[in-house]
């Protein structure tokens, strides 16, 4: 899933943790639930077209959350705390290599662990 997401990082917390980190007034409603993987279908109500995956990507295991009245595609959090572990992919840049390093060196008590996949 690194490669096909073009991801970094993932961070581990709990949903709990993410709700009670907001801290943005213009957050008026928080919608979030487990996608549900299904065999490919047209969907048929809001709720599906949300939360529903294919079937094909059921080893994901996600949970979304969608905020209504975000601004310009950000919103305040506090952070202390939310985090419990960051994994970092084996196929970093150089360049994310040394911004980890800062990372680790700015926040040691970050728990940072680099995932054993080979490819």
């Amino acid at each position: 899933m690194w490669k096909a997401y073009n991801a970094s990082i993932r961070i581990k917390t709990t949903i709990k943790k993410v709700l009670d980190s907001i801290s943005d007034n213009s957050i008026n409603m928080v919608f979030c639930d487990k996608i549900k993987y299904k065999s490919e279908q047209p969907f048929y109500n809001v709720t599906d077209a949300m939360f529903c995956k294919n079937n094909a990507y059921h080893k994901e295991n996600e949970f979304r959350f969608y905020f209504d009245g975000v601004k310009d595609n950000y919103c305040t959090i506090n952070a202390q705390g939310l985090i419990d572990n960051v994994m970092v992919s084996p196929f970093i840049s150089r360049e994310a290599k040394l911004l980890l390093e800062y990372v680790r060196n700015e926040f040691p008590n970050l728990n940072i662990t680099e995932s054993s996949i080979i490819e």
